[in-house]
């Protein structure tokens, strides 16, 4: 059942509004923070928002770059399955109450039970989509208000993967939506606006991602996806690698060179990458994991910048778990599950941008420790 479906539309915000913070979770707790440290908002309690129950560790953020308004996955399949809508410019959930604001997906065969490991947003299509791995479905919502997003109705706005594949993670570009999952191991796409299938290079359903002679060993180590949405091209995180895909063509395929091969870059220095983001500015991609940050030429995956963050003395057993880019002030933000910690890099020299942790990184452990996830805006 929908939960809370009315007439309350989102705040109308507007670029000029950013705030400027930081955003982390710990999968019970979001707190919204200075990028220096601090509380983001004048009081505590507006600062953070506490969801009462663990809805897992790792779920996933997506952010509307021009509204400002964010939605949150729900990673505990015993919790049922929803969608969190919230406020980036006060410190809450869009719709006050928190019910309010949480979208119970239906799920085929009225079960009730599914995740939502996957979160991505369309600011053009006005749509929210949902990857569901326990019905292995794709969920769209408007984006502006709780609610289905296409024609309003379940039986419009679910699209089921195609036959043996799952649905993990998604992510959206101009016009496509681009899902990867790890029952079989690959990609597939559908239409941003009515989620019909987009076939692959040879009139297939999907874009196989996994190889022995790539480090994109295993279809279990298929993981999160990244879009640039200013162009035609679709980055997934498969074990200790990224594997670049060309979404320009009429049928989506490798980008380097045209094969998998060539198209699967390793993370170099990072054995199991927790996180990873796409920095338009700079056409990089940025990973983390362990104790190492890396980014990435978005075009030819070159190795561009490598950082350990033991060099900087930071603190005992780091442990890098989220990674979020500003555009607006080119820093690189990352979170330390260990020491509840925030890292604070320079994007250009990618190093700690004061050079030293007492001066760019602060501590999230009073209102969000062990910190897996954060976002920017």
């Amino acid at each position: 059942m929908l939960a809370h479906c009315g007439t309350r539309v989102a705040s109308n915000y507007t670029a000029a509004n950013v705030p400027g913070l930081v955003h982390v979770t710990n999968g019970a707790t979001l707190g919204f923070y200075k990028p220096t440290g601090g509380y983001g908002f004048a009081t505590q309690g507006k600062s953070v928002i506490s969801f009462g129950a663990g809805f897992g560790n790792s779920q996933p953020f997506a952010q509307n770059t021009v509204t400002g308004a964010f939605y949150f996955g729900t990673n505990n399949a015993t919790l049922g399955n929803a969608v969190f809508y919230l406020n980036a410019l006060n410190g809450g959930f869009a719709f006050t109450p928190m019910a309010n604001s949480e979208i119970i997906l239906q799920t085929p065969g009225g079960s009730g039970v599914g995740t939502s490991t996957g979160v991505a947003v369309s600011p053009t299509a006005n749509l929210v989509y949902v990857a569901d791995p326990v019905n292995t479905v794709v969920t769209y919502l408007n984006a502006s208000k709780p609610g289905y997003g296409i024609g309003g109705n379940m039986g419009n706005s679910i699209f089921a993967a195609p036959t043996g594949l799952g649905a993990n993670y998604v992510g959206v570009g101009k016009n496509t939506v681009v899902v990867s999952e790890s029952q079989m191991g690959s990609a597939y796409f559908m239409n941003a606006n009515n989620g019909d299938p987009i076939s692959v290079v040879g009139n297939k359903a999907n874009l196989p991602l996994v190889n022995a002679s790539t480090p994109c060993i295993s279809a279990t180590l298929v993981n999160q996806v990244q879009v640039n949405t200013n162009g035609y091209q679709a980055f997934v995180l498969c074990g200790p690698s990224v594997v670049y895909i060309n979404l320009l063509t009429t049928a989506p395929n490798y980008f380097i060179s045209g094969n998998l091969l060539s198209s699967t870059i390793a993370t170099t220095g990072i054995t199991t990458p927790k996180d990873f983001v796409y920095d338009s500015s700079d056409n990089t991609v940025i990973v983390v994991g362990g104790t190492k940050i890396i980014s990435l030429d978005a075009q030819t995956g070159d190795l561009i910048n490598s950082l350990d963050v033991t060099t900087y003395s930071c603190g005992a057993g780091i442990s890098l778990a989220g990674v979020a880019y500003s555009p607006i002030t080119k820093q690189i933000y990352v979170t330390d599950t260990v020491n509840s910690e925030v890292y604070v890099l320079g994007s250009s020299s990618f190093g700690l941008t004061s050079g030293e942790c007492a001066t760019s990184v602060f501590s999230t452990a009073t209102d969000v420790p062990g910190p897996t996830k954060i976002g920017y805006y």
